[in-house]
């Protein structure tokens, strides 16, 4: 009798651990869910507040050290980076790359996603030689899992595109990224969310075309791009009003002021309907919109531009001394310009005190 109810009690007590796992589990998928919705819909603050919570959720089920863990470290630092945080984002990648090794199954699907992850922020710090040599570990690593044609092993081929592009090889740059944009429709077929990486590689051929003078094709690339983007994450999301911003850029490059200004008044007014008043395309939009007016010597609504930036900058703290050097230089400029020398005299004194 005693050994029947020890076994019973037993069961009792697995079944109540397998199903506080799987309550976990499901508590998980939710938060992380709503994370990635919110970082496609650009409010990254808020994803990570629920990228955290699921980390947090996810660590109380097997001692922290599980697949979930691993998947909310990435995302917490793909948000980080997004942020401009690439010390904090390593960090995350580190750690999650280091718990892939203790997991079987998925772990090495993740590895890929996190040396991937990791090659794409030496990219971006300059760091060449780096990001090349982790990009043929996780090219490894996709072989060994089998998914060297999957999107991850596009991303990889995205990046090496990015450092071919970076060192001035054009040609070897479009074939990586052909290769890429190639797997990425293939992947979109299964999973729609991919439509940004298709939007984002599309992005980069134009950026490829101008380089060329190919204008015509950029603009269609460009177009192409637009078109995925605002199905995938919607007409204003984040990477909609930069695909704008980059139209907007080759038309004044093509000396077509008239429909660059009407495509940099949509980006801001885009950017302002959602709140980014410190976001990077706002403030190029605004920049460059002032920079076509003082131009047509419109030096009133260039001046007014101009402000709106230094404000900006002011407020950020962060930003380089030489671009709001530059901004102080331009409204000197505008107020020289229309006349202004006492007004103009303060703000070239500010700017030379900053270079």
């Amino acid at each position: 009798m005693k050994t029947y109810l020890c076994i019973a009690l037993a069961t009792m007590m697995i079944l109540s651990v397998t199903y506080r796992s799987e309550a976990g589990d499901q508590t998980f998928q939710q938060l992380y869910k709503t994370a990635l919705d919110l970082q496609l819909k650009g409010q990254d603050l808020e994803a990570i507040d629920f990228t955290m919570a699921a980390l947090d959720k996810a660590r109380a089920v097997s001692g922290g050290n599980n697949v979930n863990v691993v998947k909310a470290l990435i995302l917490l630092a793909d948000l980080r980076k997004g942020r401009g945080n690439f010390t904090e984002s390593e960090r995350l990648n580190m750690k999650a790359l280091h718990l892939c090794g203790q997991i079987s199954g998925e772990g090495q699907p993740l590895a890929v996603k996190c040396l991937t992850a990791l090659a794409d922020l030496y990219l971006q710090r300059g760091k060449h030689g780096e990001a090349e040599a982790t990009l043929r570990k996780a090219m490894a690593a996709c072989e060994v899992a089998g998914r060297d044609q999957d999107a991850e092993f596009a991303r990889i081929l995205e990046i090496l595109g990015d450092i071919s592009r970076v060192e001035g090889q054009l040609t070897e740059a479009k074939r990586f990224y052909e290769k890429a944009l190639e797997l990425y429709e293939l992947a979109r077929k299964y999973n729609p969310a991919e439509g940004q990486a298709v939007a984002r590689t599309l992005s980069s051929l134009a950026n490829l075309a101008i380089a060329e003078k190919d204008y015509r094709t950029a603009e269609k690339l460009f177009g192409r791009a637009l078109a995925v983007a605002e199905k995938t994450s919607g007409s204003k999301s984040p990477q909609a009003i930069r695909i704008l911003k980059s139209q907007a850029d080759l038309f004044r490059e093509r000396g077509i002021p008239s429909l660059a200004m009407t495509l940099y008044r949509r980006v801001i007014g885009m950017c302002q309907s959602r709140d980014l008043e410190d976001n990077p395309v706002l403030l190029g939009s605004l920049l460059s919109l002032a920079e076509i007016y003082q131009s047509q010597r419109s030096y009133e609504q260039a001046e007014g531009l101009y402000r709106r930036v230094l404000l900006a900058y002011e407020k950020n703290g962060a930003t380089e001394k030489r671009a709001t050097a530059t901004v102080l230089k331009r409204i000197a400029d505008c107020c020289e310009q229309r006349g202004e020398h006492t007004k103009a005299a303060p703000y070239y004194k500010k700017a030379l005190g900053m270079m």
